[in-house]
């Protein structure tokens, strides 16, 4: 593909750092890596930041760390941000942080609007292969709802609250102030495998950056 048209960029749903090393590895053929969640990993990331890559992240069903990570021995057992409505909703809020913590510029997740497979009616059976409620679908058909058209879920508008976040660091970033926006969202978000439950903390951070943000603003330019 790469010969054919240079500047259509491939991505891959794999971590950068390979399952086993006997078989090699996809540097070079790979523009943007994008690992599940649990799958991520910081050192192997940034080497291939350096490398020209990109970096995604995505989510699906309930995977966890493989064996096979780089750093399996202290996360084996960790809980993980999972996308079911089984879970609270700062598992659809942090993973902007996050990606923004480890300067990752995509979030990708399957489907929207799942609705078949089987065909069901998603208000009285959320479940996606008989287990993962949620799954695949972010917004509900409005038909029984009365409504022409779909209807967001408390999931889709946590995630829009996670991504008006990262609009936020990005633009106190853009400000000169990455430092303390890295300080302030370390408290919460600190790895894709523990962060805090405690959602007043994440206010409290969200407001001193929307602060600094203010005072950044009106500080007259030199």
């Amino acid at each position: 593909m790469h010969a054919a048209e240079p500047s259509i960029r491939f991505l891959c749903t794999e971590q950068p750092y390979t399952q086993d090393s006997a078989w090699g590895d996809l540097g070079g053929a790979v523009d943007i890596w994008c690992p599940l969640f649990a799958f991520f990993d910081a050192e192997s990331a940034a080497r291939s930041r350096e490398r020209g890559e990109r970096l995604w992240t995505y989510t699906a069903l309930c995977q966890k760390a493989p064996p096979y990570h780089p750093d399996f021995a202290t996360i084996s057992g960790q809980p993980g941000m999972f996308w079911q409505i089984d879970f609270p909703l700062l598992n659809y809020r942090l993973p902007p942080w996050l990606n923004w913590r480890n300067k990752v510029e995509g979030l990708l997740y399957w489907s929207t609007v799942h609705w078949r497979d089987p065909e069901r009616d998603v208000w009285t059976d959320p479940g996606f292969r008989n287990r993962y409620n949620g799954e695949g679908y972010l917004l509900y058909p409005g038909t029984e709802a009365g409504i022409p058209g779909p209807v967001t879920s408390l999931r889709l508008k946590a995630l829009r609250d996670g991504l008006e976040d990262h609009a936020y660091f990005s633009l106190l970033a853009g400000l000169g102030e990455e430092v303390f926006a890295e300080k302030e969202t370390a408290k919460v978000a600190h790895s894709w495998w523990k962060w805090e439950e405690d959602t007043e903390r994440l206010y409290s951070v969200r407001a001193a950056v929307a602060k600094r943000i203010q005072e950044k603003q009106r500080k007259p330019a030199p």
